[in-house]
């Protein structure tokens, strides 16, 4: 049987690329429309959580390179010393993105029939259901890479802890254990790995911790928060991030979300519930557009079917050069078992 075909690319099938279509993609999605509303898009010397390449926005190519440049760790030669030969260098390393196509399609019978069985418009439904969908997918996207390996620096709840199998039910996060994490990550570790630099959020400059829904219900219980918000409402409306924020803390923004990964088996006993949870800084996430989201809408069988397929290509990766990270620390506390009882 002879079939003509029309390929996807081709004039006649209907692509609907419209801006309104990223711009609302974009702004569904956690990482882009909330926690990288203060990204500067493009460079690691940035002051955003989440640093966007555009470069083969478009164009071919399937490898994107960001380079990153440390800081010069040099002891100043005096007068009674010789400057040449005792020069210093720079060293430049490389983070990679190998970007990858992502499709997210629906259809349905579009017969006139088949429609005029539901009292509501059952095209459209598909349609905002595939677009919705996409947008988790880009923060699916970003949770994956920041949680596929462990940060090179992780803390632990509690005081005596060393790992998850040492975590005890009342290991949990306390602000006390994040102000301690957020002094490492000023300095690295005392310059052992990169510096974690702050987020200038409206003039103040702090850092964001990203916990499971479980550990904020624990942070927020904790007598120390629930004080400091009743004396001294220290919650700022000035920026967007701090707006955003579900809590706000001793300059830093706290937010939560579900696909931060939970875990049944710590402590001793393999039976502490405990989640992930993180410090992040300037830089903590990279991301590489290679095509934008659009919204493909075709037919099948002599228009007896329709298709939607959101679809866009990009790449997630928590940056690290020369093997250390740039703008992340792990934070693994336990967690009172809430969403999961």
């Amino acid at each position: 049987m002879a079939v003509s075909s029309i390929a996807v690319g081709d004039a006649f099938t209907k692509k609907v690329f419209e801006e309104k279509t990223f711009k609302a993609s974009i702004k569904e999605s956690f990482w882009m429309g909330r926690v990288g509303s203060l990204d500067t898009r493009g460079s690691m010397d940035n002051n955003g959580i989440l640093t966007i390449n555009s470069k083969l926005d478009g164009n071919s190519g399937d490898t994107v390179n960001i380079q990153h440049v440390p800081r010069l760790a040099y002891t100043a030669i005096t007068e009674s010393g010789t400057v040449e030969g005792n020069e210093g260098s720079l060293t430049p390393y490389n983070f990679q993105l190998i970007l990858e196509e992502a499709n997210v399609a629906l259809r349905l019978k579009n017969t006139r029939i088949n429609k005029g069985r539901v009292g509501f418009d059952w095209e459209q439904i598909h349609r905002q259901r595939v677009e919705g969908r996409g947008s988790e997918v880009i923060d699916e996207q970003l949770f994956t890479a920041l949680q596929a390996t462990d940060p090179n620096k992780v803390f632990y709840g509690g005081s005596a802890p060393t790992s998850t199998a040492t975590l005890t039910t009342s290991d949990l996060l306390t602000p006390r254990k994040f102000v301690q994490v957020a002094t490492w990550a000023e300095t690295g570790g005392n310059r052992t790995q990169n510096s974690i630099g702050k987020i200038n959020m409206g003039g103040r400059r702090g850092y964001v911790g990203l916990i499971h829904n479980d550990v904020f219900y624990d942070l927020w219980n904790d007598s120390t928060i629930q004080n400091s918000y009743k004396d001294a409402g220290v919650r700022g409306d000035s920026n967007p991030l701090y707006r955003e924020a579900e809590l706000v803390w001793n300059g830093h923004a706290f937010f939560k979300h579900e696909n931060i990964d939970i875990f049944t088996n710590g402590g001793a006993g393999a039976n502490v519930p405990y989640a992930k949870g993180f410090l992040i800084g300037q830089g903590a996430m990279a991301w590489a557009w290679g095509r934008r989201p659009e919204l493909v809408e075709d037919t099948f069988d002599y228009k007896r079917e329709k298709g939607f397929n959101f679809c866009y290509t990009a790449a997630a990766g928590r940056p690290e050069f020369n093997s250390l990270d740039y703008g992340v620390v792990g934070i693994y506390t336990a967690r009172t078992k809430v969403v999961d009882a």
